[in-house]
């Protein structure tokens, strides 16, 4: 599934400067001013979430000077110019969640709660609605929407910036609101340049496709404005890239454990969340660190193509594409239509093998993850059955993988194995009888497709013609 919340920027990221060594995490540099107070996040400086009476604002180019400063600044750091004027909208904390929530395509939603609860990533009375609600109210500190052109921003991180401007006295809000404007400035600058609804239209893209973009466009943002903040510090562009390619991916668990909401959300919703900002904040530091800015500009124009190739760098500048995997004909299910049908990716299959480790997700039990494919049916007593092809590297790596699943003592899961694959059927019980049938008829799908089913990840030549061209190899032109 691909978060509803793809767009939004998170106090959670706004911590990376201290952990990059910009200094304490009360105390931060920015621009080259310090800022020291309260942490981010404390309710003193956010506002009242709960205070739906906050004035609102709305103003465009030239109503507030110090704007252009950020504007110049993001530009700068991002090495790209603003070709149209950016609309700035401010809200309250309460009027941002609840248009956010509003915003949550309803049946999208309903269809992926009914997945993972199917799946054991969800309990059964989880509330979508009252959970992304509670999260926005916490977390969200401002957005950039590309169907509307305009950059929301939470009213008081809006008023920081005012009082500074005119008193010249920063605090932990001032530092926020700063890194806030620039964060999703550039977003507004990817917009202008890559067209951000088009990069991230989810059809004909899967959720790992559009969940590996959306890291790739947090983790440039993120860049920007770790980039940044680091200015005037003396630490080198060579020096941060080391730092953030070292930098742990167990990381994620580390800032989750900074937000109230986010530490009690399910780990199917947290860790893609945060791993936007954490792991596509290291896919364009490596990035950046063999090619410079140039090579981040052609990500955009040759995206990656899975979440294992933002985890992996080297798949992705080495063009290993996800495998693809045909879902089998199931005679239990012959007479039921499938209702949705999906690729989750090595990031979402990191967090089904964790469901009993430490954080919810095991990234190295995850890395032999090579493709899969998942079909969603509904039974007419409103039951849903799932149905999850896994290409695994080598057999080792399957039968290590079904040990950590039949593990974790799921009562209404039906396991397949063979070689280097694993087939995963759940949903209501089944009887012996129609075990012995789904057996028969994974035996067959295998003695189809299983000579064309490698371990190995795809070759993507014209993705590598992209990365190295930027753009895709002309079909008319001959080799």
């Amino acid at each position: 599934m691909t978060l509803p919340s793809w767009r939004i920027a998170l106090t959670l990221w706004l911590a990376t400067g201290a952990t990059l060594g910009c200094g304490g995490a009360s105390r931060q540099s920015f621009g080259g001013r310090e800022i020291g107070g309260q942490a981010i996040g404390d309710p003193k400086t956010a506002g009242n979430p709960a205070d739906p009476q906050e004035p609102e604002q709305d103003f465009t180019e030239g109503a507030w000077g110090w704007v252009d400063t950020y504007r110049h600044r993001a530009a700068h750091v991002r090495e790209l110019q603003f070709t149209e004027k950016v609309s700035v909208e401010l809200l309250s904390p309460a009027t941002i969640a609840a248009r956010l929530v509003e915003e949550m395509a309803k049946e999208e939603v309903g269809r992926s709660q009914q997945l993972y609860q199917t799946m054991g990533l969800l309990a059964l009375d989880f509330d979508f609605e009252a959970t992304f609600s509670a999260l926005f109210s916490e977390q969200v500190v401002g957005y950039y929407a590309p169907d509307t052109k305009r950059l929301v921003v939470r009213q008081d991180l809006a008023d920081a910036l005012h009082r500074t401007h005119h008193t010249d006295v920063a605090d932990a809000a001032h530092g926020m609101a700063e890194m806030t404007l620039v964060h999703e400035l550039v977003h507004a600058l990817q917009d202008q340049h890559y067209g951000l609804g088009t990069l991230m239209e989810p059809d004909p893209l899967t959720s790992d496709a559009q969940t590996g973009v959306r890291m790739l466009v947090e983790g440039d943002a993120t860049w920007a404005t770790v980039a940044l903040s680091l200015r005037g510090t003396g630490m080198s562009m060579e020096r941060l890239v080391k730092q953030l390619e070292r930098w742990d991916s167990h990381g994620v668990s580390t800032f989750a454990a900074s937000s109230v909401e986010l530490t009690g959300t399910p780990a199917i919703v947290r860790v893609p969340l945060v791993s936007a900002y954490i792991d596509g904040l290291k896919f364009v530091a490596h990035l950046q660190g063999v090619g410079g800015q140039s090579l981040v500009n052609r990500a955009f124009l040759c995206p990656p193509e899975s979440t294992a190739q933002v985890l992996h760098p080297d798949k992705y500048l080495g063009a290993l594409a996800p495998r693809q995997v045909p879902l089998p004909d199931l005679s239990v299910l012959a007479e039921h239509t499938p209702v949705h049908e999906d690729t989750l990716g090595e990031l979402e299959w990191a967090v089904f093998l964790g469901q009993t480790s430490e954080g919810g997700v095991d990234w190295e039990a995850a890395r032999p993850w090579v493709g899969d494919q998942l079909g969603m049916w509904q039974l007419p007593g409103g039951e849903t059955v799932v149905v999850w092809v896994v290409a695994l590297e080598d057999a080792p790596a399957a039968t290590r993988a079904e040990a950590q699943i039949l593990a974790q003592g799921r009562s209404n899961r039906w396991i397949w194995r063979k070689e280097h694959m694993l087939a995963l059927i759940m949903g209501p019980p089944w009887t012996s009888a129609q075990k012995t049938q789904l057996n028969q008829d994974m035996a067959a799908w295998w003695a189809h497709h299983g000579k064309s089913l490698s371990g190995k990840p795809n070759y993507d030549a014209n993705l590598l013609h992209c990365i190295e061209h930027g753009q895709h190899p002309d079909p008319q032109q001959e080799p």
